[in-house]
């Protein structure tokens, strides 16, 4: 997970010519060194869920038409998220409907509503969409099971069991305790009438998973707040339900 507010609108070249539609300049977004949206203009929003393809056809400039790189927008507390359309991805339509490779890499993006109010004056759609919606319950347990380093859930939407031999220790309890207190946590979750979330501060105690695969990897998993443990979504915000 990750945010930034180094927004840059850049003017680039594009050539539709193989497709009889020219040659011009449009507006592309970029977010630090990454091109987060390729044709502003031409954005594909789909009918319904304030879901869009971030990167246009470069060959024909049509939007939706090349596969993947589908984002939806969503809402929670003092906060808006760019993430993989759950809702709408399925075993049938998952090509189609990847998030783009800087989320998959990064994971979900995030700004502050305030930053949130520059982002979509450089984005003119957006405001066609109107409030946006709300993180839904579902949608919060599948980004934080889809939000982990090396994918502990496997990959969506085929989610699986935690998967405990990735694990080399806890920072605190043993790996068992640790395992059993998230699946509890997103049990709980799922049965809870709503959720809130809330940035990690400098210093909440995090209980980490150390994780062993390529490379030795750090999963922030969970943390204590008024003491009580709860889930950390992408290393950066916790869950607390509300019952």
């Amino acid at each position: 997970m990750w945010t930034s507010t180094n927004f840059r609108k850049e003017e680039q070249l594009f050539d539709f010519s193989g497709a009889e539609q020219g040659i011009g300049y449009l507006d592309s977004l970029f977010i630090d060194d990454i091109e987060f949206i390729n044709m502003i203009d031409r954005i594909g929003w789909f009918e319904e869920g304030q879901t869009f393809g971030a990167l246009t056809c470069t060959g024909c400039g049509e939007a939706i038409c090349s596969t993947g790189d589908i984002v939806a927008i969503r809402n929670l507390g003092d906060y808006i998220f760019f993430i993989p359309a759950f809702e709408k991805i399925n075993a049938d339509n998952l090509e189609d409907m990847t998030p783009p490779d800087y989320l998959e890499t990064k994971g979900a993006y995030w700004l502050k509503n305030e930053d949130f109010d520059v982002f979509r004056k450089l984005v003119p759609s957006i405001d066609e969409l109107g409030e946006i919606r709300q993180l839904s319950k579902i949608e919060l347990i599948k980004l934080y099971k889809w939000d982990t380093p090396n994918r502990m859930f496997g990959k969506y939407p085929d989610f699986e069991p935690l998967k405990t031999n990735d694990i080399v220790s806890v920072s605190q309890f043993d790996i068992e305790t640790v395992v059993g207190i998230i699946e509890q946590k997103l049990q709980a979750l799922e049965q809870a009438n709503s959720s809130e979330i809330a940035l990690l501060s400098d210093n909440t105690e995090v209980i980490s998973i150390f994780l062993n695969k390529d490379k030795s990897t750090e999963w922030k998993a969970l943390c204590k707040i008024d003491g009580s443990l709860e889930l950390v979504l992408g290393g950066v915000f916790l869950i607390k339900t509300i019952n």
